[in-house]
């Protein structure tokens, strides 16, 4: 199954660079301007890992990363970050279950490297959530 990885930044830039930067992943890029536009995504798509920025349109990133996480405990967040912001995310990290926190500005061997051991993080707890019986999909809650 080929992951799904959700990048949320308000920044086009940063999106773009992003999509350039995993072109050749071998995952399933998507993107989201805010964090409603990535709940909507979220809602009919199974993300493994969820990329945010913490400071977004509509809600921030750990209102999105919570919210996420109630519809799929498998999907593993990163939250992107200005260094300012960092007293006040630690509090969150342990709550949310924040996989990494990465400060802007980042190297994309950063970026590349922190998705691909969320990745790994994702296919563990899907495995132990098999091996339990539990589905969370989005999808195969409906009907």
């Amino acid at each position: 199954m080929t992951e799904s990885v959700l990048f949320v930044d308000d920044e086009t830039l940063i999106l773009d660079y992003l999509r350039i930067l995993f072109a050749g992943e071998g995952v399933r890029i998507l993107f989201a301007n805010n964090g409603a536009q990535a709940l909507e995504i979220a809602g009919r798509e199974r993300i493994s890992v969820l990329v945010a920025d913490y400071r977004l349109p509509v809600m921030n990133g750990m209102d999105l990363v919570r919210l996420v996480r109630e519809r799929s405990t498998d999907t593993v967040p990163i939250i992107m970050s200005g260094y300012s912001e960092f007293p006040a995310l630690r509090d969150h990290v342990h709550r949310e279950r924040i996989f990494r926190i990465i400060p802007k500005p980042w190297k994309g061997v950063e970026m590349v490297t922190a998705v691909r051991e969320a990745i790994a993080e994702s296919r563990e707890l899907r495995g132990r959530k098999g091996a339990e019986g539990i589905s969370e999909h989005p999808k195969a809650c409906a009907g």
